[in-house]
């Protein structure tokens, strides 16, 4: 996870229009109305920190497990935060919210995978999950 996200920190920020591209491209051709991209890059920047926030997480996770294991309860809040308000978000905004939707589609598999492994660990203290 610590590389997954630290890649994807790198490219969100590097290249965000492509981002916002793609996600338009596919919604349009879902039957999804576009959405217009913030020019500012304010909150590319707060993205990209909460996603090096959660590396460095999923770093620490990883040091020794199981006595790391609550570094990731903040992966897990950020990432069904995120679901969970891209649904809302979804169904409030639609047909402009496609990309509200993505957010869902993309945080809550990352959310349920680190769930898994961390209940895991939880229940083995002995030792990681095979």
């Amino acid at each position: 996870y610590f590389f997954l996200f630290l890649a994807g920190a790198f490219f969100f920020y590097a290249r965000p229009e492509k981002i916002h591209g793609d996600i338009v491209t596919l919604g349009t051709w879902l039957g999804f109305a576009e959405f217009e991209p913030v020019e500012d890059r304010f909150w590319v920047i707060l993205s990209v920190s909460l996603m090096m926030t959660i590396a460095a997480c999923c770093f620490m996770a990883s040091l020794k497990v199981p006595e790391t294991k609550n570094f990731v309860i903040p992966v897990l809040v950020g990432k069904l935060t995120s679901s969970g308000l891209g649904v809302k978000e979804f169904l409030v905004s639609s047909p402009h919210g496609f990309h509200y939707l993505v957010i869902t589609l993309v945080d809550f598999p990352l959310f349920l995978v680190a769930a898994v492994y961390y209940i895991r660990v939880v229940r083995e203290p002995g030792g990681p999950p095979e």
